[in-house]
């Protein structure tokens, strides 16, 4: 009784443990089995949406972000948030580094040229100019000005194309009127913010935000130069460099003559150094050179390349381009084309992982959602996998594990939600810029060049000298890694009073040749009759002559007679003498 006693109160106790335990794993069992029907309802209501998308899923934009151009781009953010001068639409990391690498990381410069673009924006009606705005006569500025996209290079960035040589500038501005082509100039370089570098980005894979450029100068002189082509490009160029910078990659100026390489060697010696690396003067051969960098079948065969768009008009009327895919255009419609690590990996590999994931602090995943994002300041996209191997943020529990996967699956569309200004870089850093390239991003800088070399105005020089004016639209092949030096021009070999003598000197004499390109071709009355007395003058001079040549030839053959009738009469003497 003594040793059996004390067992029984024991045995209720245990039971009641084991009770407990049961009690519980039901409970958890439970719980379990509400966050796997919650995460399998939201999943399949998530597939049914976007069924016709699936193609989405699977794209993974790649970028990469240099750590100082981030503490730039923050800097220059927080500076534009003071003043109020930072959108929301236009708060996009790489739309902020292209206006510091315009300035060359100048922060002053750099956010005056971004609130001089904001401005002329709200100004001009640039952000509701794609709605707003029909340019009915496009089909007739295009056959006067031949001009447009075609294809992708190797690199998946847009061409464009332009056959300088076959513009009649006289009768573009009778097609149109230069401020109505500057508005349509407008329209189409916010319609490559929108759809183009966004399509490309998406073809390709990784961002896209710059573009190559083909000028095509066969039979551009001086002539092509007279006072509607310059007024058109140098408003054209000041749109371009001050509101859309750093968008050239590259450009191929093609079928340049010998007095077209004379004329760019001495332009090239006032451009920037970083833009003239961009430009490549070549001859008639240049069929081998685009190759190396184009396809043939996104080349047209008048540049050496395949294709003919002969059902579309024409290369040259074609637009070809990732942008004229439906499916990539719904992708772009749907902000695919950003690079976000969240928006691109599917649900289902978070519920897959999880599942065999050990335990961990749930809690501060859910206490501290930046946290995550914020290690994207540094990697890139295309190390993003990485990041489901940290053991940091991974739950222990598969009931924890689960939850995790439900509450990212519902977080995922708070990414849409306005953000504080402190989480810029974590929500925002890899957000493609689909910034536009149009007519000349590239063109404008080396034809303001031209453009001035033949004006030869007295304000040449600040043009010239001033980086503003062709560091525009222009971005470099490698991102800029370190904040370079602000460009300075080399010293030239003159003083500046002489230079400023040669300048006035070459502008008058180009009043001078504009005078006599202004004058009639045909002659005055009083000068041609001039003319005409002096063409008969020496007609009648024609006709003396020729009568002096016969009297001479007369009395030479007279003279040979006489010499003959002498001799003879010597011979006739001689013989009677003996």
């Amino acid at each position: 009784m003594s040793e059996s006693g004390p067992e029984r109160p024991v045995r209720p106790s245990m039971e009641k443990i084991d009770l407990e335990e049961e009690d519980k794993k039901a409970r958890r069992n439970s719980l379990k089995q509400r966050a796997i029907n919650a995460s399998n309802k939201f999943r399949t209501s998530f597939s049914k949406k976007s069924r016709r998308n699936s193609k989405v899923m699977s794209v993974v934009v790649e970028d990469e972000h240099d750590a100082e151009d981030l503490k730039a781009v923050e800097a220059l953010r927080q500076a534009l948030i003071q003043e109020d001068m930072l959108p929301a639409k236009h708060d996009e990391f790489h739309m902020l580094l292209r206006f510091l690498k315009a300035r060359n990381y100048e922060l002053d410069k750099a956010k005056k040229m971004w609130t001089d673009m904001i401005t002329w924006r709200k100004e001009y009606g640039a952000d509701t100019i794609m709605e707003e705005y029909e340019f009915k006569e496009k089909e007739e500025v295009l056959q006067y000005y031949p001009q447009g996209h075609h294809g992708v290079d190797k690199d998946g960035r847009p061409i464009y194309i332009e056959r300088l040589g076959m513009v009649d500038a006289t009768k573009l501005m009778q097609a149109t009127t230069l401020e109505r082509y500057i508005k349509y100039h407008v329209m189409e370089f916010e319609r490559t913010f929108v759809d183009k570098f966004p399509a490309c980005s998406i073809a390709a894979k990784k961002h896209v935000d710059q573009s190559t450029t083909i000028l095509d100068v066969q039979n551009v002189g001086l002539k092509s130069m007279n006072k509607s082509a310059r007024e058109l490009i140098q408003s054209l160029q000041n749109i371009d460099g001050n509101n859309y910078p750093e968008t050239l990659c590259r450009m191929y100026i093609i079928n340049a003559g010998s007095g077209f390489r004379l004329l760019w060697n001495t332009v090239k010696s006032f451009l920037d150094p970083k833009t003239t690396a961009k430009i490549n003067v070549l001859g008639n051969k240049f069929q081998s050179k685009l190759l190396e960098i184009i396809d043939a079948s996104e080349l047209p065969d008048f540049l050496g390349g395949t294709c003919t768009c002969s059902s579309k008009g024409g290369c040259m009327r074609s637009d070809k381009g990732p942008w004229q895919d439906p499916d990539i255009m719904k992708m772009v419609r749907n902000g695919e084309h950003k690079c976000s690590s969240r928006s691109t990996i599917p649900d289902e590999k978070n519920v897959s992982e999880a599942d065999d994931e050990p335990s961990g602090t749930h809690r501060e995943q859910v206490k501290h959602p930046q946290l995550t994002p914020v290690h994207e300041e540094i990697v890139s996209c295309k190390k993003e996998p990485k990041r489901s191997n940290q053991s940091a943020y991974e739950p222990k529990d598969n009931t924890h594990a689960i939850e995790r996967a439900v509450d990212s699956s519902y977080a995922r569309p708070m990414h849409k939600a306005p953000t504080p200004r402190d989480n810029y870089y974590a929500n925002n850093g890899y957000k493609g810029d689909g910034l536009g390239n149009q007519i000349f991003t590239g063109m404008m800088t080396f034809m303001m060049g031209c453009m001035t070399m033949v004006r030869m105005t007295r304000n040449m020089p600040k043009k010239l000298t001033d980086s503003n004016q062709y560091s525009g639209v222009y971005y470099e092949e490698e991102p800029v890694r370190r904040r370079p030096e602000p460009y300075q021009m080399q010293a030239p070999g003159i003083s500046t009073a002489e230079y400023l003598s040669m300048m006035k000197r070459l502008g008058d004499l180009e009043e001078k040749v504009i005078i006599l390109t202004n004058k009639p071709l045909e002659m005055p009355p009083e000068k041609e009759e001039m003319l005409n007395n002096a063409l008969k003058r020496i007609e009648s001079l024609e006709i003396e002559l020729a009568a002096a040549k016969k009297s001479l030839k007369d009395a030479l053959a007279q003279q040979q007679e006489f010499a003959a009738y002498l001799e003879k009469k010597k011979k006739k003497k001689n013989i009677f003498g003996f």
